[in-house]
């Protein structure tokens, strides 16, 4: 039942992005949000998954601290991306040190993927600040967006390994979708104009969140 309301609200806000329905996004958004932190304690509790669960449910709080500032009315990027960046930081425990995972040379060939993707990105982005006359978030940005390039690649670090109390197709797919979420978001902001923004950031968001919320509980 849970997981059919987080559906529903989800889609309930991505249809009122699309309206241009603010009073209703505002509600949504962390209410979509805090829907997926209950499956996570559900998970949490259940004492599947260990610490992990732990882990992902401090992160998801961290996201929708994050969540908050950007949905303000006057600008608190940095303070939204800086909650962000911490839940990153949770995430990568989680999938890495809450689950001792060990460090080999294939993971050091799967850092590439994301390594390239990442500069990709950034050497879009840096111009697009310089021309926008916004060279002093160019540090920040480039901060948050190794974590999360790291995130991606500790969450690939999974695959192939056996007897984990997680469900890795579950977090591969969900640390995907949320690089494809802040990339299109990013692309807006300081490149140029994506078309269905709210849309592809939110859906693939909030997907991300539900399948790292749902890889709690063990589910294969």
């Amino acid at each position: 039942m849970l997981s059919v309301a987080i559906g529903v609200s989800g889609l309930v806000y991505l249809w009122a992005a699309t309206k241009g329905w603010r009073t209703v996004l505002y509600i949504l958004k962390p209410g979509t949000m805090f829907l997926i932190i209950a499956l996570a304690v559900i998970g949490a509790r259940s004492g599947v998954a260990g610490s992990y669960a732990i882990w992902v449910v401090a992160a998801l709080v961290a996201s929708v601290v994050g969540d908050v500032f950007l949905m303000l009315p006057k600008d608190r990027f940095i303070y939204g991306l800086s909650a962000f960046l911490v839940a990153h930081l949770f995430y990568i425990y989680a999938f890495w040190g809450a689950l001792s995972i060990p460090l080999g040379i294939l993971d050091l060939l799967r850092a590439l993927i994301p390594a390239l993707a990442v500069g990709f990105l950034l050497k879009a982005i840096s111009a697009g600040l310089r021309e926008r006359g916004q060279k002093r978030l160019l540090l920040p940005v480039v901060v948050y967006a190794s974590v999360i390039g790291a995130m991606w690649w500790r969450a690939n670090g999974l695959i192939g390994l056996d007897d984990l109390p997680v469900s890795v197709w579950m977090v591969v797919v969900g640390s995907s979708l949320f690089v494809v979420s802040d990339s299109v978001l990013a692309w807006d902001r300081f490149v140029r104009s994506v078309p269905y923004r709210d849309i592809l950031v939110m859906g693939t968001y909030f997907t991300a969140q539900y399948l790292f919320a749902l890889s709690t509980s063990g589910l294969g």
